[in-house]
């Protein structure tokens, strides 16, 4: 590798890679799921499964909290509390859309207000009852 490195005028960088195929690299966080060659997000993106890994490899070259030799019981631990702060940041963005939508769209619409699909008053006609009776009766053998 040092040789192909040197040949192509590039350095080499050795990272911790625990995790790096199981992570989402747009998010960098544990949420998908990686099947053969696809890596699905937890949003129904599909990513190519080592383009995905490449890219997590990549940011790990950068991230200071997990550094080349740390075991990997740590560095889970570190992926879970960072997935788990953005599980939170999404309800709070979802419960925040979602007062707004409210908001907007509900003094618009009348939205908070109970509807209903029933007529404001019933109509019947009384030649249809009487049309309703006779039929009744020519059928009753009592």
């Amino acid at each position: 590798m040092i040789q192909v490195s040197s040949r192509v005028g590039c350095t080499v960088i050795g990272v911790n890679c625990c995790y790096t195929s199981q992570l989402d690299s747009r998010h960098g966080v544990l949420l998908g799921n990686r099947d053969g060659d696809k890596f699905t997000c937890f949003d129904g993106v599909v990513l190519q499964s080592d383009t995905n890994a490449a890219d997590n490899i990549l940011a790990r070259k950068s991230d200071d909290e997990i550094p080349r030799f740390l075991k990997h019981s740590v560095a889970k631990k570190i992926l879970l509390e960072r997935t788990r702060k953005f599980q939170e940041q999404l309800i709070k963005v979802v419960e925040v859309t979602q007062e707004c939508w409210d908001a907007v769209f509900g003094t618009i619409t009348g939205m908070d207000k109970p509807q209903t699909l029933e007529p404001k008053r019933k109509r019947t006609s009384k030649v249809n009852q009487r049309a309703n009776h006779q039929q009744l009766t020519l059928f009753d053998l009592g």
